[in-house]
Order: structure tokens, then sequence, then C-alpha cells
């Protein structure tokens, strides 16, 4: 069995354009996820990149950390240097797999109500002050249970550092990703506001969570040029023109959530919530949402 940072890898579990992840065993025989930094192994980390590692070390990976809070996703150990750095994350194991995994299997209204969940759980991150920045289908795990947990908080710049400094030949193979890690970006992230992203950049993600878990598609497509260009100027199709089994007020959702200008989202992601188990609630009733 492979060694690793003392931990026993048991099998590979996948890999991001930052991470490769393993399921593995540390001392005490706790499964985790071991995620390590997927950066070609015979070359020097740049100066910047460890710099942003120290950053997030300090920032977000310090409050990820420190939460108890029911279903965030426990960070197990931190960032470790070594004589020659290896960047790393061991992360509670979620053997349920992701909200990635159920898109296109479940029904949208199914795939709806996991969102509310997740909107939820964010609700009570943010009454501590804290934004999550990185609210993708791929962060939200699932336990042996089916219940959803996030995990990967604030690591969204990492994916942005990655993603302009790989070569060319390691990003062209990853053309999806590439897609989605841009629709996720909140514009004021990508820098048409001037105040720092916070919990409504946590809202605008869930508004592009939503959109993809129900229509199966992303809000928007193209090059890493005019993703971002879509991004800062367009408005998405609404989902139920694109699905006419999606009701309206759920389009609507999804628009004011990924609106523009972070003042005309929703104020709190338990405002998004309520409104998204309304809608459900009233499809419910009339017999729809399959």
């Amino acid at each position: 069995m492979t060694q690793l940072l003392g931990y026993k890898i048991l099998r590979p579990v996948g890999s991001s354009i930052s991470w490769n992840v393993a399921a593995a065993v540390n001392r005490a025989g706790r499964v985790v996820a071991l995620k390590t930094l997927n950066w070609p192994s015979r070359e020097t980390l740049p100066p910047e990149l460890v710099e942003l590692i120290h950053k997030l070390e300090q920032g977000p990976l310090a409050d990820w950390a420190s939460l108890t809070e029911e279903r965030i996703g426990s960070l197990v150990g931190l960032v470790d240097y070594d004589m020659r750095p290896i960047l790393w994350l061991a992360v509670e194991f979620m053997p349920g797999g992701s909200l990635r995994d159920r898109i296109g299997w479940l029904s949208w209204s199914e795939l709806a109500r996991l969102v509310a969940d997740v909107a939820g759980t964010l609700s009570r991150l943010h009454i501590r002050g804290l934004s999550h920045l990185n609210v993708r289908p791929e962060n939200v795990l699932f336990d042996t249970e089916g219940r959803p947990y996030i995990t990967d908080m604030g690591l969204l710049e990492l994916d942005h550092w990655m993603l302009t400094h790989l070569t060319w030949e390691v990003i062209d193979s990853a053309v999806k990703i590439r897609a989605r890690i841009i629709n996720y970006t909140p514009p004021e992230y990508i820098g048409r506001y001037t105040e720092a992203p916070d919990h409504r950049a946590d809202i605008y993600q869930l508004g592009v969570m939503l959109y993809e878990a129900t229509t199966g598609r992303l809000p928007f497509e193209g090059d890493i040029l005019s993703l971002s260009r879509k991004v800062l100027e367009e408005k998405p199709r609404p989902p139920h023109e694109i699905r006419s089994d999606i009701p309206a007020g759920l389009s609507d959702i999804v628009l004011k959530a990924m609106d523009k200008d972070p003042d005309k989202r929703y104020d709190s992601t338990l405002e998004f919530e309520r409104e998204l188990r309304a809608v459900l609630r009233s499809e419910a009733r009339g017999g729809r949402g399959t």
C-alpha cells in the first residue's frame, strides 16, 4: 500500500484542475480524502503560488478548519511544507459522491431540493460572518445517508491561478473544467465591481448551481475570454425556456440570484432557500416537478 505524508493510500478518487484526490487512511485509522496539488512533480513551485497558498492557509483554510457547523465537510489536515514543498489537504471522506454525479439522474425537483439544503447550510456559515466562495456541484458531497456537505471552502482563487498558469496542453485537456470554473465565478470576482466578494457571491453560485442542476447545462458557453465577458455582461437563458417542465418561478429565483449587481441579489441565502422551497411546494401540489 502506497505511503504519502504519513497516510496509506487506498485508491485514487478523482482529480480537478487544482488537486489529485485519493482515499487514504491516517495514523489513527480514519479514512480521509487526501488532496495533493496537481502540479508536475519535477517542477519547482513558483513563488507566487507558494504565496497564494500561504494566503489561503491564513485565511479561508484557517476559517474552514475552525468550523464545527453541521454539513460543512471537516478539514482534517492543513497545508504542509517540507524541504521540497508538497501542498496537501486532508478532508473528511464522503463516500456518497458529489452533486455533479447526480445531475442528469435525479429529477429537477429532487436536485432543486438538494440546492435548497445547501443554501440552508450556507446560512449557518454566513451567520458567523464567513463566506464559502466556492459553491459548485463537485464541492457538494454526500455521506452514506445521502446528506449533503459543502467542502473546499475559499479555494476558487486557487483554481483561477491554476487555470491561468498551467501549460496550454494541460488546460486544453480540461475544457469542461475551465467552463465550469468561469461560470461559477461571480462578476465581482472577475473585477467589474470594486467590493471584495462576500456572502452574495455564494448566492450567485447557488443560482448557477440551481441552473445547472435543473437544466443539465451551464448558463454560459464559449472560450475563456467570451465566457468571462458573458459572466460580466449577458443574462443567461431562463431555465423554463430550456425545459418546459421547469416553472417560471424557479427561473425567477435563478435570475435574481445571478444578477450582475450583488446589491440586486437576494439579501441572504435564507431568503433564497425560502423562495425555492415555496416554488417546490407549489409544484408538488400541482403534481409537477418530476
